[in-house]
């Protein structure tokens, strides 16, 4: 039964990054045809085709292929203008972590033939209407709308679930201490009830869900804490919150209760806004927590490992709200992530047209850019092959 529960979860797992991989590749989709490239395919999925269709309209392929862990959407003259007869062909899955997840993202795939069907030959640099025919900030637009696609259902997935949430008469907490624990460490430190706390550890916050978090991110040590204290700004310094240990990070522990807002559509708007926000400095905060070595690579999960996060969740209370605050999670985070200067990724594709903007229009010669890309992929590959290792012997 124990088993029969995983691979629900894992399936429930899956078909949520299939979402999140066809919303990503459809902001790349939208983006070109709006900026009238010429595009050769539309695929979800990696590997072998399962099926499809080719539009009779635009000659437009549209493929469901057999391996969920990507997709990519196939543009004349995406390589540059270098033939593809002269350069090895790749179908290349991006990786990107979500917080403590690893999911696919958006890469490229051209002039390869399919089962029963025929993609053009060769790159297709010399159609007027090429990628690389475009100038550079609408070749930038294209590369940019994944990962912003993603951001943007994140943001929406957040907005249904506030209004859900202040719908069924759910009070959004704000940043008001409204009581102390038992035997409080902040307010022994200098917090007070009535406090309206404005930064933590020179971070502004604006909602509850924020201070927790800033708390939590900061609160392992002794932090200062701004306050609004009887209409005056008042610095409360080296503030205590009580400690616990998470996979061997150790955080802090908001000690308190907050006062909760008032149900109004600019309250609304005000925690879907911050709390996204709030989500997507996570992914920086965790990328900053990785290089200095505060979180560990064991904290990476795939697939695998976000089956298990997702069962958890379900297992709690409010459990519908909370996977849908999970996948909004995931979806700004997945963003985030595929906009990091790193090769293969959106965001070192990004990387290098911003250096062609720097130097006055001139690109890499795209050989070399391609080189780099194709290495940066066999580092992601490897990674994920590693983290899904980890992940099922963390099963046992």
């Amino acid at each position: 039964m124990q088993f029969l529960h995983f691979l629900l979860y894992l399936l429930l797992t899956i078909l949520g990054l299939g979402v999140l991989i066809f919303v990503h590749e459809l902001g790349h989709y939208l983006t070109a045809r709006a900026c009238h490239v010429t595009i050769y395919e539309f695929s979800l999925g990696m590997g072998k085709r399962l099926c499809g269709f080719t539009s009779k309209k635009t000659g437009i392929m549209y493929s469901l292929r057999l391996f969920p862990i990507g997709g990519y959407v196939s543009m004349a003259g995406e390589d540059g203008g270098e033939d593809e007869t002269d350069a090895p062909q790749t179908d290349s899955p991006t990786e990107a972590s979500v917080t403590d997840q690893t999911s696919p993202g958006m890469a490229p795939g051209t002039g390869k033939e399919t089962d029963g069907e025929k993609a053009p030959r060769g790159n297709g640099a010399d159609d007027p209407n090429a990628f690389c025919k475009k100038n550079v900030w609408q070749r930038i637009l294209i590369l940019f709308a994944g990962a912003g696609m993603n951001i943007l259902t994140g943001f929406l997935a957040m907005l249904v679930l506030t209004v859900g949430m202040f719908a069924s008469g759910y009070r959004m907490p704000s940043t008001t201490i409204g009581a102390f624990y038992e035997g409080a460490p902040s307010q022994v430190t200098g917090l007070a009830v009535g406090d309206t706390v404005l930064k933590v550890d020179g971070v502004r916050v604006h909602t509850g869900y924020d201070l927790s978090y800033e708390i939590m991110n900061a609160g392992y040590q002794p932090i200062d804490i701004l306050v609004e204290r009887d209409g005056q700004r008042v610095l409360v310094e080296d503030v205590l919150f009580p400690q616990l240990t998470a996979e061997g990070t150790t955080m802090g522990d908001m000690d308190f209760k907050v006062l909760a807002l008032e149900n109004s559509f600019s309250n609304v708007m005000k925690v879907t806004f911050w709390r996204s926000v709030s989500s997507i400095k996570m992914a920086f905060d965790s990328i900053g927590g990785l290089i200095t070595g505060r979180y560990s690579l064991s904290s990476l999960s795939g697939p695998i490992g976000m089956s298990s996060a997702v069962s958890e969740v379900a297992s709690q209370p409010m459990a519908g709200w909370n996977m849908l605050y999970l996948f909004a999670l995931i979806a700004m985070n997945l963003g985030v992530m595929n906009l990091l200067p790193i090769p293969a990724l959106d965001g070192g594709r990004l990387f290098f047209r911003f250096i062609e903007v720097l130097r006055f229009g001139k690109p890499i010669n795209p050989r070399i850019e391609a080189r780099i890309h194709g290495a940066g992929m066999m580092i992601l590959l490897l990674l994920t092959a590693v983290i899904a290792c980890k992940d099922i012997f963390s099963l046992f």
